[in-house]
């Protein structure tokens, strides 16, 4: 089996709701990647200890020492759950169904080695083996992100576009607002849909365009209140998207710092606002979100203010890229 690559039933994926830390989620997606998916049945898997520090070390973050972490990992992991729907309803209302990662956890020398064996929960049989369609994730390409958040909707995605790709090379879902705070058990955390954005999409449409073969588009939607009730995501593979359309700071050619007075002045002289929308729209979609994000909700879109920001965003952009 490639370790690399971890496969998980996409009703899994689509379906359950948990909520990890970066590192926990690393060490879950290097076990199931050395889960043989032909087993009957799971594997108690004992790892060296120093094989889990270098992946829980990959993102850079602060390390508070080997004993600690390891401390930490063993007893945080073994507490987490995944919720699951169940069909089972009581006064009109579906009881989730609770299933534990593992069965157990327990550090022990092999051949003098300090190690950690894993067991995973029967429960998770249906999820990782025997699989029937299931989505490929590339542990190489979530080795370096620090949220959570990207890393759980990077395999939404990967799933989303493995199961379309015989049929279309750019894929869409949309997700209301709701739905992905329970996919993602958020809870009461991020009450503000503000909160949601900085905290959760946009870090993930950074992560997932800046260190994985995908490209990530988005745009909001709106009800009739012009309240945002959810998110379509647009995903393809980054060599599938057309150049016009690709995530803006992968093609940055030259920094307007660079140019002369002359040349910028050549270029802004062509620069077409309403023809830029037409021309480049992920990236005027991108501009628009940042412009919003600078200036929040106080600002409407058609206010003076908010207009010449935007355009100001997107003829910086036009310079420095055509």
């Amino acid at each position: 089996m490639n370790n690399r690559i971890a496969r998980i039933e996409n009703v899994f994926i689509e379906k359950a709701q948990y909520n990890l830390g970066v590192r926990e989620q690393k060490i879950l997606l290097f076990l199931i990647a050395n889960i043989d998916p032909r087993d009957n049945d799971f594997r108690v898997q004992t790892v060296p200890v120093k094989d889990l520090e270098a992946i829980l070390k990959s993102d850079g973050k602060k390390w508070g020492g080997l004993y600690s972490e390891m401390n930490g990992f063993v007893k945080n992991i073994s507490k987490k759950q995944i919720l699951f729907p169940s069909g089972v309803s009581v006064d009109g209302d579906e009881l989730p169904g609770v299933i534990n990662w593992f069965s157990s956890v327990t550090p022990r020398l092999k051949d003098g080695i300090v190690c950690i064996s894993f067991g995973f929960a029967p429960e998770l049989k249906p999820f990782l083996l025997k699989l029937n369609e299931f989505a490929r994730i590339d542990r190489s390409e979530i080795s370096e992100m620090k949220s959570f958040y990207s890393i759980r909707l990077y395999q939404l995605f990967k799933a989303t576009l493995q199961k379309q790709q015989k049929h279309r090379k750019i894929v869409t879902k949309i997700i209301g607002v709701d739905e992905l705070r329970k996919l993602l058990n958020l809870e009461d955390k991020y009450p503000k849909f503000t909160e949601l954005r900085r905290n959760v999409i946009l870090p993930t449409y950074t992560e997932i365009n800046a260190l994985t073969s995908l490209h990530l588009d988005f745009e909001f939607l709106r009800n009739s209140k012009r309240h945002i009730q959810a998110i379509k995501f647009t995903v393809a593979y980054k060599n599938d998207v057309p150049k016009q359309l690709a995530f803006p700071e992968t093609v940055v050619k030259r920094s307007i710092n660079d140019m002369s007075k002359a040349e910028i002045l050549a270029k802004r002289a062509k620069f077409d606002f309403e023809r830029f929308k037409k021309d480049y729209p992920a990236v005027y979609r991108e501009k628009f979100n940042k412009t919003k994000d600078v200036l929040g909700d106080r600002v409407k879109i058609d206010h003076p203010a908010f207009v010449t920001s935007l355009e100001g965003l997107c003829t910086t952009w036009f310079v420095e890229n055509t």
